[in-house]
Order: C-alpha cells, then sequence, then structure tokens
C-alpha cells in the first residue's frame, strides 16, 4: 500500500507547507493540498500531485495529477483532466522541476 503523504500550498502566505495533521483540509480557501504520488523521481525526489516534471526526449514539461476516472496518476492538462498515464520507461527519466503554484512559468516550456 502507498505511504499516505501530503504538502500544502498556503494560498495566503504564498509558500509550501508540510501537513503535519489534516486541519488544513478545513480550510479549501487557505490551503491547496497536495497527495504523494509512490513515485520518485530519477533522483529519488518524491512527486506529489501539482509537480512539474521534466521527461528527458519530451519536449513539453508534465503537470503530475490524479485522475479519479481512471483511479491513475499521469500527465494532466491545467484542468486536471489525464492526459495520458505516465508509462514504466518515462518513469527513470523524469526529474521534478518545480511544481504548478511557484514554478507555473515551467508549464509553458
Amino acid at each position: 500500500m502507498r505511504e499516505k503523504k501530503f504538502i500544502a500550498w498556503d494560498k495566503i502566505n504564498k509558500k509550501m507547507v508540510s501537513v503535519i495533521d489534516f486541519s488544513c483540509l478545513n480550510y479549501p480557501e487557505k490551503y491547496e493540498v497536495m497527495q504523494f504520488t509512490g513515485l520518485h523521481d530519477k533522483n529519488g525526489k518524491e512527486i506529489y500531485e501539482g509537480y512539474i516534471v521534466h521527461v528527458k526526449n519530451i519536449k513539453r514539461n508534465q503537470l503530475i495529477g490524479f485522475d479519479v476516472g481512471w483511479a491513475c496518476y499521469g500527465f494532466v492538462y491545467n484542468t486536471g483532466e489525464l492526459m495520458r498515464k505516465i508509462t514504466p520507461r518515462e518513469m527513470v527519466r523524469l526529474e521534478v522541476i518545480g511544481n504548478i503554484y511557484e514554478n507555473p512559468e515551467l508549464m509553458n516550456e
């Protein structure tokens, strides 16, 4: 079973915070909670929903998200809709380069 871990974007203070308890879930106007996907990039860094990754040999950076309909993590559009699943071959080439809250400009590259 995948480890349940979360981080959150503090919308008011404009910074990423650790989620020690789930009280932030009661304040969606203040926090955007992101769950650990269970995946790691090629450098061993944990990948959370909302992270932006670079995949070697793919021209555009990719946003990581969860698709409820397919019940899987994958590359998603900015709307959250699944673009496609991450292939095992791509997993070894993923590198976290930022997240959608602190580095939205990376989605244009």
